[in-house]
């Protein structure tokens, strides 16, 4: 088995390095597409960057010059603001329509604390201021007393020279530490000052500034944002927005921030939607570093590659299929070319039994003829003495079948002989029926000694064969006394016979005995085969041989505990002649 098996064991191992090295190859494949569009990725996002940062520039270095001068200046800005003034009214209106807002929310009693504490974050406030017109503090957030204010604003309101003092904001430079807005409350509750740090007023003014350059990097060609990380976050982007954290608390960008240079990796929005994010460091002219952030649709590219893993997976699939194929075809010729090998084998091995047997039969030849002859002669001598004196004809019958039998019984002896060469076929016209009836004659009384029931149904016009007839009596004997032997216990036994077609006819021979297991149909007519305790295994395999060499064919049928069928096929009229 082991041999049957290793041909195909090896090309499946084969195969099976194949599909791994193409799986590798294919990973391979896969791996360094997805670098090569993430690389294609990262220089779309630095052209974008590119571009952007050169928009970013002039408002950075404008606000650090401003930053950095001591005299008041009020230098040229671009539209809508004209110049520094223009823009530092823009922050004013801004601011005075917050105080105007925590006026009416606290006048309706919607201004919690922490409520309070998120619109301060958002619009970059340091302090909020709630005074009565006697100079009392009523609310400050966040608690802990004043926070530093111009004096001049909140002795302004507090004396009603004005309702709104926003001239602390319109100063220009230098940058002051602190600024300071205030107004007069409805329903002459007090005033509500608004403070913020320098810090936060050029946080403001960059804002306004990139506020009115957006809109230049539209929306897009997998361009799904553009932000401005400095101390706060900022979409330079035009559309939809999503909560952003600060640097701190981003592990990736507080390294970026430190490391320099330009970062990429795979970032997930708020929204759940995948990005690559492509991050520069830029700083300014004071040497303080800020973040610009791309995002990139990664769509595209998970469309490619799910491309190419459907295909590398085609791919295999075919590869495993052919390597399937290829064992199952190599494994069908090679079971057949050592089957066939086998037949080669056990015909060797049957010559070489058969030769065995031909030397034995050699030795014993005249042991056994001399006790046939001598009972030959006793029959014939018995025979002639008795001529007239037998008073039933059968008895002188049966003597005459004794001499018959001892005759083929001879003739057997002579065929043992002759097992291991050709034996010659002599053909004549003989009747079928005449045999058939003469074996039921022969084996009625054994089968009533054994309780077997015999039927023989056979038609009188069968047409005549050519036939040998002393093998084909041989042949039938043998099936007959197969099917008797099968049956210990008692049984049927049946013979029939009946044309089959205008050039063959059929004889079925079977019996109600034991059976034969499926796994040994395949041996029955092998030479020595046998499963009875005392058979020498050749009575099937010589009517095998007899049937064959007539140019006939036998089949069997079987299931064990049900019995047996032999069928006989044999040609008849010029048919069967040259057969």
């Amino acid at each position: 088995m082991r041999r049957y098996l290793a041909g195909p064991f090896y090309l499946l191992l084969l195969c099976g390095l194949v599909l791994i090295l193409f799986s590798l190859s294919g990973l391979l494949e896969f791996r360094r597409t997805e670098q090569g569009l993430r690389k294609i990725l990262e220089d779309q996002g630095i052209a974008y960057l590119d571009s952007q940062e050169k928009e970013i520039r002039p408002p950075l270095s404008l606000l650090s010059a401003l930053e950095q001068n001591r005299q008041g200046i009020n230098p040229p800005l671009p539209p809508p603001f004209g110049d520094l003034l223009g823009l530092d009214s823009a922050i004013a209106e801004h601011l005075m329509e917050v105080a105007l807002d925590l006026d009416r929310r606290e006048r309706e009693g919607r201004l919690d604390p922490s409520q309070l504490s998120r619109r301060m974050k958002a619009e970059k406030l340091k302090g909020v201021e709630f005074w009565d017109f006697a100079g009392n503090l009523r609310l400050a957030f966040p608690g802990g007393g004043p926070h530093p204010l111009d004096r001049s604003v909140y002795q302004v309101l507090l004396r009603g020279q004005k309702e709104i003092a926003v001239d602390d904001l319109l100063r220009g430079t230098p940058l002051r530490p602190h600024y300071t807005l205030g107004i007069k409350r409805h329903q002459d509750n007090g005033i509500l000052l608004l403070s913020l740090t320098g810090s936060r007023m050029q946080s403001l003014r960059l804002q306004l500034l990139l506020e009115s350059a957006r809109g230049s990097q539209a929306l897009g060609g997998g361009l799904r944002y553009l932000i401005f990380q400095g101390e706060d976050p900022f979409f330079l982007t035009p559309g939809e927005s999503f909560p952003l954290e600060g640097i701190p608390a981003d592990t990736f960008l507080t390294a970026a921030k430190r490391e320099g240079g330009v970062k990429a990796r795979t970032f997930k929005t708020p929204a759940g939607e995948e990005v690559y994010e492509v991050v520069r460091t830029i700083s300014s002219e004071k040497g303080e570093a800020a973040l610009l952030r791309v995002g990139l649709s990664l769509q595209a590219t998970r469309a490619i590659l799910s491309q190419l893993k459907a295909s590398i997976l085609l791919h295999l699939s075919l590869l495993a299929a052919f390597g399937i194929i290829a064992t199952l075809a190599v494994f069908w010729m090679q079971n057949r070319h050592l089957l066939h090998l086998r037949e080669m084998e056990d015909k060797i091995q049957m010559a070489e039994r058969l030769s065995s047997l031909g030397q034995l039969a050699a030795g014993l030849a005249h042991e056994i003829r001399n006790p046939l002859n001598a009972i030959s002669m006793g029959i014939q001598r018995l025979q002639r003495e008795s001529v007239g004196s037998l008073e039933s004809p059968e008895t002188a019958g049966l003597l005459e079948l004794i001499r018959r039998e001892i005759a083929r019984l001879n003739a057997l002896v002579e065929r043992f002989l002759g097992l291991s060469r050709p034996d010659r076929i002599r053909r004549e016209r003989g009747d079928l029926g005449s045999i058939l009836s003469e074996l039921l004659r022969l084996f009625s009384e054994q089968a009533k000694e054994k309780g077997i029931q015999l039927s023989f149904v056979i038609p009188p016009d069968l047409p005549p064969v050519f036939m040998d007839q002393e093998k084909i009596r041989e042949a039938f004997l043998n099936l007959i006394k197969n099917g008797m032997e099968a049956m210990n216990g008692g049984g049927l036994l049946r013979v029939e016979a009946h044309r089959l077609d205008e050039q063959r006819l059929e004889v079925c021979f079977s019996d109600s005995g034991c059976g034969i297991p499926a796994s040994e149909l395949h041996k029955v007519f092998d030479p020595y085969y046998t499963s009875k305790e005392h058979g020498m295994g050749l009575g099937l395999s010589l009517a095998y041989q007899i049937i064959r060499s007539h140019g006939g064919e036998i089949h069997l049928e079987s299931e064990l505990g049900k019995g047996s069928r032999f069928l006989v096929v044999l040609p008849y009229g010029e048919g069967g002649k040259e057969g």
